[in-house]
């Protein structure tokens, strides 16, 4: 067995590197490349561009352990512990530094000779991993949780590929010491065998749902905080906006599945449904992280200069040009998003202040919309200018979280979120991304992102809290943007991206409810109902940006008196308040006899809750109804047409339903009835 060195020896031994390469025409894509040559490796890393945005997303790098001088490094922020392990090697060395003493150590030790074949390229080997949010005891003084995984995870990697997609060509390199020369004929084997193999490669297999799932049974998924809890924190840091404590809260939460899922193939799912320019596979031991980031971090290039963009407001895209422009204009204008975004570029700019030159903090792009392929989003950069390279591992630790999922001013608003969530983040609102040998460093923030350990697999939403903020908005905003994350996961284990879905907690915690159930009452419509009927369907259009100039109210109000009173058109139901008889909530269904499907089914016109009374909980006992109602009449199931994507609520809308197991079907949902 060979010497294990000593940590001091290891950690501040010296190492000057060459590169060997190759550079050939890029003829397959980076996933074909990655399943063929690192689909099996353990560990591997796909920092992956799946979003090309000129000037912003044009490399993608891959590689894993092996090489000279390559190691593992996870770090534990409650022992101030690291743990290296070489490839090979059957026990770790154990290091006593916090991960950025190590990382700033590591990267003056090492160098890079002769860079000429390799100048372009960014990303020249070194550390590639994660941050976790629990650094903060760090960085901050704020005191953590224990988080379920490493606070941070590194492979020190000396051999790689770089895809410039851009140019369209590969990058095939292979670091050696330069004191050991012998070492230089190895890595050119290494960079000609996989020039070989790249030139093999044929597009991946296809993808094979790990559960057939038969019985189309939900998919279980679970709130940590359920809605009512959520609710209340959310009007808890509303509190502490009024009371001057603090400005912007990023209050977050967590979506938890048990699943069998070979993480890979659910990272391939979710880059094609969620494309971005920062997005990245790890895998490292036990745990996968599969992240489809939106949003960079920090980036320091060769000339020591740092740029951040944080993100604060998205809106979608439409197809017709003159629409898009107008939705994009909306979005600029947004005060909510707009003060968000101030915000957090004011803590941005400071956190930067601490360490970059005098004057140099400069705020290039305010509020600038950037126009994605779904969506527009709210986005500011700021730049600023280290004094020398000492300062880049300095520069994370000052930034650290990003202000984006903190909210301002960050020290006390990390100890009010503390209060609030009660949990460890983990490795959801920290950092993924490179640093490498020369000492350029990319990073993105870690949201839309999925965590996986065996079968339990996680994602972290969240959104910022501000003075504007409506509760009951900012929680369907959290389940909006785990959305693609959900449905990568249930297209992973059923092979059906529609298939249906049930969110535990996202209509109340049980025991918890909001509201007694006693305090409402549903009813079937009757004839003298017709009037409130009709006022309630143009109050519901009025809020989806209407009505269309088809609606006449008077002809509404016949057809809501006919729809109560013939059963043939279907029902109408009533929810209202037990004390006061106030009508507070109604659905419409009407009655389809269709000979494809061998019967009669509903379709769910209106679905509508006074904004006093709103909330999933009350939607979900109108539907509760509706089911009951559809089965005694021998229906089947249920279709609900819903908004076009650029109406308002569009999207909150189609997240309720299908948390209540309504699946695709064309352009409607549909809910099979048992």
């Amino acid at each position: 067995m060979e010497d294990v060195p000593h940590p001091s020896n290891f950690l501040f031994e010296t190492a000057t590197y060459r590169a060997r390469s190759s550079t050939i025409s890029c003829t397959v894509s980076a996933e074909d490349v990655f399943v063929r040559l690192f689909g099996g490796a353990q560990p591997a890393f796909w920092l992956d561009s799946s979003m090309l945005v000129p000037g912003v997303s044009r490399w993608s790098f891959m590689g894993g352990l092996g090489g000279p001088g390559s190691y593992l490094a996870s770090y534990d922020a409650s022992r101030q512990e690291i743990r290296i392990a070489h490839d090979g090697d059957a026990s770790p060395m154990i290091i006593s530094k916090s991960i950025f003493e190590f990382l700033a150590v590591r990267r003056a030790a090492h160098k890079l000779q002769d860079q000429a074949d390799v100048r372009d390229i960014p990303f020249k080997g070194g550390h590639v991993g994660y941050f976790g949010y629990e650094l903060k005891s760090l960085t901050c003084g704020v005191s953590s949780q224990p988080s379920k995984y490493p606070d941070a995870f590194f492979i020190f990697c000396t051999r790689f590929l770089a895809f410039d997609h851009e140019n369209g060509r590969i990058h095939i390199v292979a670091l050696y010491p330069e004191a050991e020369t012998a070492l230089s004929d190895e890595a050119a084997l290494w960079v000609s065998k996989n020039e070989r193999e790249i030139q093999r490669v044929e597009p991946a297999a296809g993808l094979a749902p790990s559960s057939l799932h038969a019985n189309r049974a939900p998919i279980q998924f679970k709130l940590r905080q359920g809605r009512v809890r959520y609710l209340e924190n959310i009007e808890k840091c509303l509190s502490a906006i009024r009371a001057g404590e603090t400005y912007e809260i990023c209050l977050t939460n967590e979506i938890t599945v048990e699943a069998e899922i070979d993480p890979l193939d659910l990272y391939r799912i979710l880059r094609r449904r969620n494309p971005a320019p920062y997005s990245a596979f790890l895998r490292l031991g036990e745990i996968c992280v599969a992240s489809s980031s939106p949003e960079r971090f920090l980036r320091i290039d060769r000339n020591l200069i740092v740029e951040t963009k944080p993100i604060k407001g998205t809106a979608p895209r439409h197809e017709v040009p003159d629409e898009d422009e107008r939705i994009a204009e909306e979005l600029r204008l947004d005060e909510k998003s707009r003060a968000e975004n101030l915000m957090i570029v004011d803590l941005m700019r400071n956190d930067l202040g601490r360490v970059c030159r005098i004057g140099s903090v400069h705020v290039p792009s305010l509020m600038h919309v950037e126009r994605y392929t779904t969506v527009h989003q709210l986005v500011s950069t700021i730049r600023g200018e280290l004094p020398s390279p000492n300062d880049i591992i300095p520069c994370i630790s000052a930034c650290f979280p990003g202000g984006s999922m903190t909210g301002a001013p960050k020290i006390r608003t990390l100890k009010i979120l503390d209060e609030l969530e009660e949990a460890p983040r983990g490795i959801y609102s920290g950092a993924i991304g490179y640093l490498s040998v020369c000492g350029e460093l990319d990073l993105n923030i870690v949201i839309r992102t999925i965590i996986c350990r065996g079968r339990h697999l996680s994602i972290g939403c969240g959104g910022a809290i501000v003075a504007l903020s409506e509760p009951e908005a900012e929680f369907e905003e959290i389940l909006l943007k785990a959305r693609q994350p959900i449905r990568a996961i249930v297209e992973a284990v059923t092979g059906d991206a529609d298939h249906s879905v049930e969110i535990r907690g996202a209509d109340g915690d049980a025991g918890e409810e909001a509201v007694p159930d006693s305090a409402h009452r549903l009813r079937l419509a009757t004839f003298q109902d017709q009037n409130t009927i009709a006022q309630c369907v143009d109050t519901l259009l009025t809020e989806l940006g209407g009505p269309a100039p088809q609606f006449d109210p008077q002809v509404a109000v016949s057809v809501a008196g006919q729809m109560a009173t013939d059963s043939r058109l279907g029902f109408a139901l009533i929810m209202e308040d037990v004390l006061t008889a106030e009508v507070i909530g109604i659905a419409v269904v009407s009655q389809v006899t269709a000979v494809r499907a061998s019967g009669h089914y509903g379709i769910l016109q209106e679905l509508w809750v006074d904004p006093r009374y709103r909330s999933a909980q009350n939607g979900r006992r109108l539907l509760a109804m509706v089911d009951r109602e559809a089965r005694a009449r021998g229906w089947h199931m249920i279709e609900v047409s819903l908004p076009l994507a650029d109406r308002p609520s569009a999207e909150r809308l189609v997240a309720f339903y299908e948390s209540m197991g309504f699946t695709s079907a064309g352009e409607r949902r549909r809910r099979r009835l048992p």
